[in-house]
């Protein structure tokens, strides 16, 4: 499964919204491979990465492969600082 990040995920109701969208798509999957695209996103705040991160531990945790593309360098710095 794919799942395609939006322009900005920031600590609101949307960013919250979104994160909660990709923990239920991903939930019920057992040895599947998962895509996290992050084309569009050009913003992520910091302090959502340990939900991010929780997310996909469950993920793997139920066997899945999970793989990010598509990252900008921004993003890309941020979450191997956090």
């Amino acid at each position: 499964m794919r799942f395609v990040f939006p322009q900005s995920i920031e600590s609101n109701f949307e960013g919250y919204k979104v994160l909660m969208n990709f923990h239920n798509e991903t939930k019920g999957l057992v040895f599947d491979d998962i895509v996290l695209d992050f084309s569009k996103t050009r913003w992520l705040e910091a302090n959502l990465i340990a939900l991010l991160g929780a997310i996909l531990n469950s993920a793997q945790s139920d066997f899945n492969t999970v793989k990010i593309e598509n990252l900008s360098e921004d993003i890309e710095k941020l979450l191997s600082r956090n």
